[in-house]
C-alpha cells in the first residue's frame, strides 16, 4: 500500500478526518478540487487510488476518463436508480456506503459495493469545554439537530398531491410510513407494485420524473418531514430545542424552542455535549445507522435515536444507546432518563467506550485500505 498514492477530494463532514487518518496510516494522499483538469494531471504515473466522498454525475464521469481505481464513499443515503454506467470499467469504480440498500442497489447494477458503517464526521476535532455563558446558551434537556425537509424541494410531489384522485392514495402511503417510521412501508409499497396505478405513472410521465423509484424517494422525503414535526411535536411539555431551517416554526410553543442553523463543526459538538437527550430521528428511507448517531456520541452526548436494525449492529440498546419504535415510546423514554440520571450518564458513557473501541473514523479507514490492497495485489 506504501507504492499508492491517495487522491482524496475535497469534500464536505468527514473529510478532515478520512485525510488525518490516511496520513497517519502513512499513505500518500493528494488532496484535489473536485475539478477534471486537476483530477487527471494528478493521476498521472498511475498507481493511484481516487477516492471521493459522494456519487453524482461528476464521479461516474471522472470514472470513465482516469485510468486507475475510483472509490465512492458515501455517507449520506443516494439514488442509484437512475444512475448511467456507460463506458465505465466496473471492475475499477468500488463503492462503499453505509446503508445496506444501497449496497445492494449498486450491486444489482453491477458495481462493487460494501457496507461500511458510518463515523463520525467530527472525528478528530479537539473536545470542547464549555463555561459560562456558552454552558448555558447550549444547554437543554432535549434537543434536535437537523432539517426540517420540507416538501418545498419536492415540487413533483408537491404537483401530484394537488390531484384529488392521487393525494388521498399518496397521502395514504406517506401516513402509513410516519405511523410505522421503524419499517420501510415505502419500499414495500413500491415492491408489491401498490404505487404502480397507470394513472400515476401518467402523471410521472406529464411532470418528467423518470420513474417509479423518484417518486419512492419524494414520498420518503415527505414521510419524513412530517415523522420529524410530528415526533417533536409529541415531545410538547419537555424543554425541547430544536436547530434547523425555518420549517420547523411549525412546532415552536412555549416548551419547544427553534433555533436556525448552527455551525457543524463550532456548534453542534456545544449542543451535543449540553443537551441532557439528543434526539436522533433518522429519514424512513434509512436502513442504516446514520453520522449523527456517531457525532452525538463522539461528542459524549446520550443518544435517543428511532430504532433501525442496524443500530444492534454497533451499539447495545440500553446499554450504549437508547432506541424507540414509536411515538408512545419516545415520550416515555424521554421522561424516563431525565428522570434517571445515573441510568443516562451509564448509557452515555458506554456508548463512548465502544465507539472510541469500533467505530472511529480510523477503523473505517482499515476497512476500506485492506479491501482496496487485496484488489491492487
Amino acid at each position: 500500500m506504501k507504492d499508492i498514492k491517495f487522491i482524496l477530494l475535497k469534500g464536505i463532514s468527514n473529510f478532515k478526518a478520512i485525510h488525518s487518518s490516511l496520513v497517519e496510516k502513512g499513505a500518500t494522499v493528494v488532496v484535489v478540487k473536485p475539478d477534471m483538469p486537476a483530477i487527471i494531471n494528478a493521476t498521472r504515473g498511475g498507481g493511484c487510488v481516487i477516492i471521493s466522498l459522494s456519487f453524482d454525475n461528476f464521479v461516474l464521469e471522472m470514472a470513465r476518463n482516469v485510468d486507475c481505481l475510483v472509490v465512492s464513499w458515501l455517507s449520506d443515503k443516494i439514488t442509484v436508480a437512475n444512475a448511467d454506467f456507460t463506458g465505465i470499467d466496473k471492475s475499477r469504480y468500488y463503492v462503499f456506503s453505509l446503508d445496506p440498500k444501497d449496497v445492494k442497489d449498486f450491486i444489482n447494477r453491477g458495481v462493487k459495493a460494501w457496507l461500511l458503517p458510518s463515523s463520525s464526521g467530527l472525528d478528530g476535532d479537539a473536545p470542547l469545554k464549555l463555561q459560562g455563558d456558552d454552558a448555558e446558551k447550549y444547554s437543554s434537556d432535549i434537543s434536535f439537530v437537523g432539517q426540517s425537509i420540507t416538501v418545498k424541494h419536492n415540487p413533483h410531489l408537491q404537483f401530484l398531491l394537488n390531484f384529488s384522485n392521487l393525494s388521498r392514495h399518496l397521502n395514504g402511503v406517506i401516513e402509513k410510513q410516519v405511523d410505522d417510521f421503524s419499517s420501510n412501508t415505502l419500499k414495500e409499497a413500491y415492491d408489491s407494485g401498490e404505487l404502480n396505478s397507470f394513472s400515476l405513472q401518467y402523471m410521472l410521465d406529464y411532470i418528467h420524473m423518470l420513474d417509479i423509484r423518484d417518486l419512492d424517494f419524494a414520498l420518503g422525503c415527505e414521510a419524513s418531514s412530517r415523522l420529524r414535526k410530528r415526533l417533536v411535536s409529541k415531545l410538547d411539555g419537555f424543554d425541547v430545542r430544536v436547530y434547523g431551517d425555518s420549517h420547523w416554526e411549525s412546532v415552536r410553543n412555549g416548551t419547544i424552542k427553534v433555533h436556525k442553523e448552527i455551525s457543524y463543526r463550532k456548534e453542534t459538538p456545544k449542543v451535543y455535549s449540553r443537551s441532557k437527550i439528543n434526539l436522533n430521528i433518522t429519514k424512513t428511507f434509512f436502513e442504516g445507522t446514520i453520522q449523527r448517531v456517531y457525532d452525538i456520541i463522539y461528542c459524549g452526548g446520550f443518544c435517543l435515536t428511532d430504532y433501525r436494525e442496524d443500530i444492534e449492529n454497533r451499539f447495545e440498546p440500553g446499554k450504549e444507546i437508547e432506541t424507540y419504535r414509536n411515538e408512545n415510546e419516545l415520550v416515555d423514554k424521554a421522561r424516563y432518563y431525565l428522570e434517571h440520571d445515573n441510568e443516562r450518564e451509564d448509557i452515555r458513557e458506554g456508548g463512548y467506550r465502544r465507539l472510541q473501541k469500533e467505530h472511529r473514523v480510523g477503523h473505517r479507514v482499515d476497512q476500506v485500505m485492506q479491501i482496496i490492497g487485496s484488489a491492487l495485489t
